[in-house]
């Protein structure tokens, strides 16, 4: 069945492209692990027949960055004209997450203060890119700036985590300047194990359309390891 998804705790998703928003909570896909793949086709299979659903294991990643994006300093103005309203997009290469931060709007040193969690593989080679984008209202979204940080650094780190202010680099790599100076992203990154063998949460649950505002019953299941509800149509 065709299904949409949807970040916990109210945190808005890319429906596809960088810079092209749905304005609503619906978004991006869980993500490339099988074991996800694998239990969502046996989800499917059971919707509509039970209410009750039995618990399934889900295949543990190899483990976990706790990526937390606290505010930018220096952002650069857009247009003359714009209101300066940015957020940043938290992605993974080598995976189809991405999680989208709230708007901060009207600011060239905009405040986040969020959080998001994010599954890593085998791939030593992963990277965790932070990217920020201008909204603009009619238009696409522009890009401004990415910072882009090894998942190797950040396990190789003292306890497993490192932080900071970072310079974020344009499309033709250079460095990103706003009026005040080089512009930055303070974040932290925090590398921890995966706990094995969790069960994923699945059930009924009745809710709002974004276009149509009328109530819809939908099937749920809740990845436990990057906190991400996926929904089928009834």
């Amino acid at each position: 069945g065709r299904h949409c998804d949807l970040r916990f705790r109210n945190r808005k998703q890319d429906t596809g492209r960088r810079g092209s928003r749905s304005g609503g909570k619906e978004g991006s896909d869980l993500g490339s692990d099988p074991g996800m793949d694998d239990l969502m086709r046996e989800a499917e299979a059971l919707r509509g027949q039970r209410t009750d659903v039995p618990n399934m294991t889900l295949t543990a990643p190899k483990a976990l960055v706790e990526v937390y994006l606290h505010q930018g300093r220096n952002l650069p103005e857009i247009t003359s004209a714009s209101q300066n309203d940015f957020y940043c997009v938290v992605e993974v290469t080598g995976s189809r997450q991405l999680y989208n931060s709230h708007v901060a709007q009207d600011t060239l040193h905009p405040v986040w203060n969020e959080s998001f969690q994010v599954k890593v593989g085998q791939n030593d080679d992963q990277m965790v890119s932070i990217s920020l984008f201008a909204e603009r209202a009619g238009r696409d979204d522009k890009f401004v700036g990415v910072v882009v940080v090894p998942v190797r650094r950040v396990e190789a780190a003292p306890s497993s985590e490192e932080g900071g202010w970072y310079e974020m680099r344009g499309e033709d790599n250079g460095m990103v300047s706003g009026p005040e100076g080089v512009s930055k992203l303070e974040l932290t990154l925090l590398h921890k194990p995966a706990e094995p063998g969790l069960q994923p949460r699945m059930g009924w649950l009745t809710k709002r359309h974004n276009l149509t505002m009328k109530w819809e019953r939908r099937f749920f299941i809740l990845d436990p390891y990057n906190q991400m509800l996926r929904f089928f149509a009834s």
